[in-house]
C-alpha cells in the first residue's frame, strides 16, 4: 500500500534527499523501504523474503519514490517525522556530490546501484521490555522456539540469499538491529556469520544495542567483530533508579560494567561510540547529567531522540510521557531544559524528533 503526503514543491524546490538512492531499511517482517526510517517514508517497495534486494531496488514503486525526490514533490515523505527535512539536511541542486550529478536531470531518474547503507531489523528479540518499545520480553529460549530451529535457519538462509549473495563494492555500512537486541538474536548473529564478506570489501558493521551483553558476547560477531565501525548504545538515563525504570529488565550495575569494558575497546579498535537517550517525562531533567555521563565513558556523540509512539502504550500513557509535545502540561519546562542545553552549542550532542 502506497502512503502519500501533500506535494512539497513549493517549499523543497531544488532540494534533494539522497536516502532513496543509497539507503534501504528492512523491518522485522522483511518489508523493504528505500529510506533510513520507515516512519519518514512509510511506503514499502518490496519484501526481502520474496525477492533479492537488487530486483526490489529497480522495481516501479522504487522508481516512483525516487522520481518524487527529483521533481521535489516528496509526496511519499512525511516531513513532520523526517529528521532530514526537519533538520534542513537536504542537498541543494548546486551542492550534490559528484556521483549524484545525474539527479539534476528532471527526467525519470535511473537507479545506478549506489546502495551504501542497510538498516536491518530482522528480529524483535530482546532481553529488555522498555516501556517506550514493547510490553514484554521477546526471546528465543523456550522449548517451542528450540523446536523451530529448522524454521529459524530457513529464515537466515533466505536473508543471506536475498540480501547478501551478490557483490557490492559500494556498500559501506550495515546497521543492526533497529528493532531488537543483536546480542540476543540467533537470527541476526547467524546472518552475520553466514554472509560472505568477500562480497562486501568496504562494508562495516554499525551496532545498535542496549549494551548489557557486549562484554560477554562480542565474540559472537565472529568474522564481523573486526569490522565494527560504530556502536550506538541506548541507555535513556544515567542514574540507577531512572535507568532501571526506563530500561525495564536491565541492571544499572551491568550497564556500568559493560561501559567500563567498552570505553577502552572503542579506543584500541577505533570504534565510533554513540550514547543515546529517548527523551521522555522521566528523564527530561537529566539532559546535562546524561551528557557528562556518556562523555565519561568516551562517547564520541550523545544523541537525544524524542520518544516515538510505536503503538505499545495506550494513547493516554503516551501523552503522559511525551513531554516534548506542545500539549503536555510540562512542555514549557521541557522546552526550557532543551533550550538551555542546546545553548551550550556542543557539536557532539544531537537532537532528533
Amino acid at each position: 500500500m502506497n502512503t502519500t503526503f501533500p506535494d512539497k514543491r513549493a517549499t523543497l524546490k531544488d532540494l534533494f534527499c539522497l536516502e532513496p538512492f543509497q539507503t534501504v531499511s528492512i523491518d522485522e517482517f522483511g518489508n523493504v523501504y528505500i529510506c533510513g526510517c520507515k516512519a519518514w517514508l512509510p511506503t514499502p517497495v518490496g519484501n526481502i523474503n520474496e525477492e533479492p534486494i537488487d530486483v526490489i531496488l529497480h522495481n516501479s514503486i522504487s522508481n516512483k519514490i525516487r522520481k518524487s525526490i527529483t521533481d521535489h514533490s516528496y509526496i511519499y515523505c512525511d516531513e513532520k517525522m523526517c529528521k532530514i527535512i526537519q533538520n534542513n539536511e537536504l542537498k541543494h541542486r548546486n551542492k550534490l556530490p559528484m556521483e549524484f550529478d545525474h539527479l539534476r536531470d528532471r527526467s525519470e531518474p535511473k537507479y545506478q546501484n549506489n546502495l551504501k547503507r542497510i538498516y536491518f531489523a530482522g528480529d524483535m528479540t530482546c532481553q529488555l521490555s522498555c516501556p517506550s518499545c514493547r510490553t514484554k520480553v521477546m526471546k528465543y529460549d523456550n522449548q517451542e522456539e528450540r523446536n523451530n530451529k529448522d524454521k529459524r535457519d530457513a529464515i537466515v538462509d533466505l536473508f543471506v540469499k536475498n540480501l547478501f549473495s551478490s557483490r557490492n563494492d559500494r556498500l559501506e555500512e550495515i546497521v543492526m538491529s533497529t528493532t531488537g537486541e543483536i546480542f540476543t538474536s540467533e537470527i541476526l548473529l547467524n546472518v552475520l556469520q553466514k554472509a560472505d564478506l568477500n562480497n562486501f570489501p568496504r562494508c562495516k558493521l554499525h551496532i545498535q544495542t542496549n549494551g548489557l551483553l557486549m562484554k560477554d558476547r562480542w565474540h559472537r560477531l565472529t568474522q564481523w567483530r573486526h569490522r565494527v565501525s560504530t556502536v550506538n548504545l541506548t541507555a535513556d538515563a544515567c542514574t540507577k533508579g531512572e535507568y532501571e525504570r526506563l530500561r525495564r529488565g536491565g541492571r544499572y550495575e551491568r550497564l556500568i560494567e559493560n561501559l567500563e569494558w567498552f570505553k577502552n575497546k572503542k579506543v584500541t579498535d577505533g570504534i565510533n561510540f554513540i550514547v543515546k537517550m529517548v527523551v521522555q517525562k522521566d528523564n527530561i531533567d537529566q539532559l546535562e547529567q546524561f551528557y557528562d555521563f556518556a562523555k565519561s565513558y568516551n562517547a564520541d556523540e550523545v544523541h537525544y531522540a524524542r520518544i516515538t509512539d510505536w503503538g505499545v502504550m495506550t494513547p493516554e500513557l503516551f501523552s503522559y510521557v511525551d513531554v516534548l509535545s506542545p500539549k503536555h502540561k510540562l512542555f514549557d519546562h521541557a522546552s526550557e531544559q532543551v533550550r538551555q542545553f542546546k545553548a551550550k552549542n556542543r557539536l557532539d550532542a544531537k537532537f532528533y524528533g
